[in-house]
């Protein structure tokens, strides 16, 4: 633990007027172990001061590495220097948040290499007999801290952890060798959620089917969590107010006829969302839970102060800093999705036939935030009574408004995407008719 000192930083706030100081530590471990014996590691550590300076409706911005108090108010002074030539808007929060403990928490470990190797060891010993071996380990630890104080009397902070594994697999068979890979995230060092040996057999057999000869597939669709993590991604980036204020999203203010069908639920600040957590966003707004979307209805509209303030609604405390190196921006912090009753496996068999589609890599590359249309490829695995049959490189197109009023059910089952900052269940789209590219 770091502990900080704040009696210095409100003195020298007090003495430059509508200012803010913004600390952040940030630790991130990479570790990749492979089956002949190569190891990379790499570890980073980021810690820093920022501050601001607000005058006019214009931002002044500096900050220097490294946690020297004392360099407070020159920090400050070369925040207002900016003021001149600044194009940077923005505004500081009122009012008083509870003060916190202030310490920036930094365990400052390190993995172990030795348990790093005895998790090879141990898979590598399950998967004997399976026909799959172990070809890569990725480990991932990312965790950090941040603390803000203002003029206006806010001080707060929040902090995140989380780990990532993934495993790199591979499979000989006639004609020569399959990869595949199956990862994990979760908060703090809690990874080993879910049966690893039950989900890597299920790969194994969805990996081994023949590819479909149809042209075009009639079926539902049973998008993976870490393929709906995915979608919400591209859907929560046009929920913002930035986007929305710089007309850049097909989401408006007050659009009554927009519904997004019963079964989506979004709450921002989630507490079902444990990776990030905290008393204040980016910007010192007190956060708390915010439904978004409610049953398919838009309740609120993701955003931080700034932008909140221009287009006349509340901030949902969603102002993000990802270091103190980066100007605030506008984005979800800790978002869950609700989830349902059945698990994924109830849900590929209350249906026939279904296509499971286990990713939505490269979507944002297809997609129209002015229209909310999207067009991907991606790989589907054909479920018909009760066992995988085949796989397709499939073409999907649709608008996103449309594809959220199909979905039919949500799993039991939630897991973390992208970078954590979403908790989402898998989701059953009704029955529709697939294009398969040869």
């Amino acid at each position: 633990m770091i502990r900080v000192d704040t009696d210095v930083i409100e003195h020298e706030l007090r003495q430059a007027k509508e200012s803010e100081i913004f600390i952040s530590q940030k630790d991130r471990e990479y570790m990749i172990k492979t089956a002949n014996g190569e190891s990379s590691y790499f570890f980073t550590s980021n810690t820093g001061i920022a501050g601001r300076v607000f005058e006019g409706g214009k931002v002044g911005f500096s900050y220097r590495p490294g946690l020297e108090i004392k360099k407070i108010k020159e920090i400050l002074m070369d925040a207002r220097a900016s003021l001149t030539y600044t194009h940077m808007k923005g505004a500081m929060v009122h009012g008083h948040t509870p003060s916190i403990d202030f310490q920036l928490k930094s365990s400052g470990k390190k993995i172990n290499h030795n348990t790093v190797d005895k998790w090879f060891a141990f898979l590598t010993e399950k998967l004997t007999g399976t026909g799959v071996y172990l070809k890569k380990l990725y480990y991932l630890k990312d965790e950090g801290s941040y603390l803000l104080v203002n003029s206006n009397g806010v001080k707060g902070g929040g902090t995140h952890s989380f780990t990532a594994l993934g495993l790199e697999l591979g499979l000989k068979n006639g004609n020569g060798e399959i990869s595949f890979l199956l990862n994990r995230l979760g908060p703090g060092d809690n990874i080993t959620g879910g049966n690893w040996i039950k989900e890597l057999q299920t790969l194994l057999q969805m990996n081994t089917v023949p590819f479909v000869k149809s042209t075009t597939l009639n079926c539902y669709l049973l998008l993976t969590p870490q393929a709906v993590a995915a979608l919400i991604y591209i859907f929560l980036s046009c929920l913002t107010s930035e986007v929305i204020y710089h007309k850049r999203s097909f989401i408006r203010l007050n659009n009554e006829k927009a519904f997004f069908g019963k079964e989506l639920t979004i709450i921002e600040n989630a507490k079902d969302n444990q990776i990030y957590t905290g008393t204040v966003d980016g910007e010192g707004t007190k956060k708390e839970e915010k439904t978004i979307i409610d049953q398919g209805m838009l309740c609120n509209i993701i955003s931080d102060f700034f932008y909140g303030s221009r287009l006349g609604i509340a901030s949902t405390a969603s102002c993000w800093r990802d270091t103190y190196r980066n100007y605030p921006v506008v984005k979800g912090n800790a978002v869950a999705v609700s989830r349902g009753e059945k698990t994924i496996n109830e849900l590929l068999n209350s249906v026939n036939p279904v296509l499971l589609i286990n990713d939505l890599l490269g979507i944002a590359s297809g997609f129209n935030p002015f229209t909310g249309d999207f067009q991907i490829t991606s790989t589907g695995y054909l479920w018909q009574k009760g066992e995988f049959t085949g796989k397709a490189r499939l073409y999907l197109e649709g608008n996103l408004c449309l594809f959220f009023n199909s979905v039919l059910a949500k799993s039991k089952e939630r897991e973390y995407g992208v970078d954590g900052s979403v908790y989402v269940p898998a989701f059953l789209f009704d029955q529709r008719p697939v294009k398969v590219l040869q």
